[in-house]
C-alpha cells in the first residue's frame, strides 16, 4: 500500500511542478512580451464603467423626489447597519489599497499589521467618542461644528484644506488604476485618467443635481 501511495504522490507533485513551469514560462518577465487585453477583457472593462454610470442614473431617477439635504447626506436616517457598514468599508477600498497593500506587504512583510492594529483602536475610539458626540448635536458635518465652536472663517479654512487634500488624493486614485490599465492594454495613460474621471464625475454630478 505504501509504494503505490508514494508513486501517486510523486506523480502528482511532478504534474504540479510541470504546470507551474508552464505557467511561469508564459510570464512577461520570461518571454519579454507584454500581454495585453483581449476582447473579453475589454468587454468586462467597458461593462464595469457602464454599470458604474448606470447605478447613478438608476438611483437619480428612483430618488428624484427625495431632494432634501438630510436625504442626501444621511439617507433619511433610515438605513440599516449592514448597508452603512458596507458603505464605510468601500470608502477605504480603492486602487491604492488594491495595488499598494500587496506591494507594501511584499516589501515589509507583516509590518503592515501594525497599521491594522492602529485602525482597530482608532475606529473603536471614533465609535465610542466622536460619533455619539456629533450625532447628539444633530449636525451634518464636522465643519458645521467648527463654525459652532469657533466661527465661519475656521470652517472655511478647514473645508478648503479638506478640498485640497481630496483633490491630491483623487489624483492618485485615478492615476494608479490608469497606470495599471496602460501597462496591460497599451492604450494612452491620460485617456484612462480622463475616461474614469468623466465617469465618476458624471455619476456624482447626476446624483447631486437631482438633490437640488
Amino acid at each position: 500500500m505504501t509504494a503505490p501511495s508514494n508513486t501517486f504522490a510523486q506523480e502528482r507533485t511532478l504534474a504540479q511542478c510541470r504546470l507551474l513551469e508552464a505557467m511561469a514560462g508564459d510570464y512577461s518577465i520570461n518571454t519579454g512580451r507584454v500581454r495585453t487585453f483581449g476582447p473579453v477583457d475589454y468587454t468586462l472593462f467597458v461593462l464595469t464603467l457602464l454599470i458604474s454610470a448606470g447605478i447613478g442614473i438608476f438611483y437619480a431617477i428612483r430618488d428624484r423626489k427625495r431632494n432634501t439635504t438630510e436625504e442626501f447626506l444621511f439617507g433619511g436616517k433610515k438605513m440599516a447597519v449592514f448597508p452603512v457598514a458596507m458603505s464605510l468599508m468601500v470608502t477605504f477600498m480603492s486602487a491604492l489599497t488594491l495595488l499598494g497593500n500587496p506591494a507594501e506587504i511584499y516589501n515589509y512583510n507583516t509590518m503592515w499589521w501594525y497599521l491594522v492594529v492602529a485602525f482597530i483602536f482608532a475606529i473603536a475610539g471614533a465609535c465610542r467618542i466622536f460619533i455619539p458626540f456629533f450625532f447628539n448635536l444633530g449636525i451634518t458635518s464636522t465643519f458645521e461644528y467648527l463654525e459652532m465652536r469657533f466661527d465661519k472663517k475656521v470652517r472655511l479654512l478647514a473645508s478648503s484644506l479638506l478640498i485640497f487634500q481630496t483633490l491630491v488624493y483623487m489624483a492618485f486614485l485615478l492615476y494608479a488604476p490608469s497606470l495599471a490599465l496602460n501597462a496591460v492594454t497599451g492604450l494612452h495613460l491620460w485617456g484612462f485618467v480622463i475616461g474614469m474621471g468623466f465617469v465618476v464625475t458624471f455619476y456624482t454630478t447626476l446624483r447631486r443635481r437631482e438633490r437640488r
